[in-house]
């Protein structure tokens, strides 16, 4: 189990997204090591072994819940050694394309394709402390206690310093309670509303005279209680005036934070950082959620095992077959027609291709198929 967790990770690593690669990576030396155990005597896991592994092995529940506390098992380690002064969380969304009708993927209006709508806690350092695959049309903010609620427990032992940092989806009147309670201090960006504009309003008069070629920055720190909030709060607001711009940009952060309003802003600003890690994490470790995956049941799934040229598993979906009259069809692969039974077997379908669609279905022949061709 060990040595295929390590393939799983290392393939994704050296830059092979699919399962199929391992059957280079079988024999490549390098990655024999790497796996260790038997692999060093023989060849390391083949694309079936993978692939069983993938979708069947770390899907279970009990292993899901393990690999999202994996990662902050390691930092823990990490700051067994190198211990820290304080820590820093960052919450942010993101987005992973998908190509199909998978399981869970919907069509995201902000992000204007369809996604999963993962979400994500770093620390300072860039570490990933823990991340939460979600559905694609779910709100930004969606189930944030599962991923932030697991984080803060375990530096809830530590004394040292603490500091969150969200943008406006996180602007949560149950979030605030919260991490005032463990002892946080947070910058959260706020939406703006008429209220806060109101008390900004001597900041929004353009300045006299010819603007300066850097922004001119104003600053201003006020109380502030909503009507979903169970007490009044600091909100801080920047406005910032740009030559060839009529009107000024204009941003409010909620905060418990002391000091001045533009120490408070700077340290808001560095959560950009949080989503320059979830892009470079993105190009580092290549990924694809290439299949479509139908709830229909499938079987006799031998006669296709070994076709090798395709990536991952489609099952034959009875909803689309001839609009719903029972029968036969015929799919394309990669150019290679394949035909099996209704509601039998199952075909791999390229990842490199475009998405599954049901212009992709089209009934043959009631006649019984010919057997499929095996791949050489």
């Amino acid at each position: 189990m060990t040595a295929l967790l390590r393939q799983s990770i290392y393939s994704r690593l050296a830059g092979y997204e699919d399962t199929k690669d391992a059957e280079r990576l079988a024999v490549d030396p390098t990655m024999r090591q790497v796996v260790g155990d038997r692999a060093r005597d023989r060849d390391a896991a083949l694309t079936s072994q993978m692939g069983r592994f993938e979708t069947e092995v770390l899907t279970q529940p009990g292993n899901s819940a393990v690999l999202m506390h994996l990662s902050g098992r390691w930092i823990d380690a990490v700051h067994e050694r190198k211990p820290i002064r304080e820590i820093v969380l960052d919450l942010d969304s993101s987005v992973s394309e998908t190509y199909g009708q998978q399981e869970g993927s919907a069509y995201n209006g902000h992000f204007a394709c369809t996604c999963y709508h993962p979400l994500f806690c770093f620390n300072q350092d860039g570490e990933l402390e823990r991340a939460l695959l979600r559905n694609g049309n779910v709100h930004s903010a969606d189930d944030w206690r599962s991923v932030l609620e697991p984080v803060v427990a375990r530096y809830r032992p530590m004394k040292v310093k603490k500091f969150f940092r969200g943008d406006a989806t996180f602007a949560n009147p149950e979030l605030y309670p919260f991490l005032e309670a463990e002892g946080y201090l947070y910058a959260i960006r706020l939406p703006a509303n008429d209220v806060l504009q109101r008390e900004i309003e001597h900041l929004l008069t353009r300045p006299v005279g010819r603007p300066p070629g850097k922004p001119i920055v104003w600053y201003h720190g006020f109380m502030y209680e909503a009507a979903s909030w169970d007490k009044p709060r600091r909100v801080v607001a920047k406005v910032e005036w740009h030559q060839g711009e009529l009107f000024p940009r204009v941003g409010f952060i909620v905060t418990n934070l002391g000091g001045g309003a533009a120490s408070v802003v700077w340290f808001y600003n560095g959560r950009g950082t949080a989503e320059q890690w979830i892009k470079e994490g993105k190009n580092a470790v290549k990924k694809r959620f290439p299949i479509l995956v139908f709830e229909a049941a499938a079987s006799a799934e031998e006669p296709f095992a070994e076709l090798q040229p395709w990536v991952s598993y489609a099952k034959l979906p009875t909803a689309f077959v001839g609009q719903g009259s029972y029968g036969k069809f015929r799919i394309e692969c990669q150019h290679r027609p394949i035909t099996f039974n209704e509601g039998e077997g199952i075909c791999r379908a390229s990842a490199r291709g475009p998405p599954f669609s049901s212009s992709f279905w089209s009934p043959i022949a009631r006649t019984p198929p010919p057997a499929p061709q095996r791949s050489p």
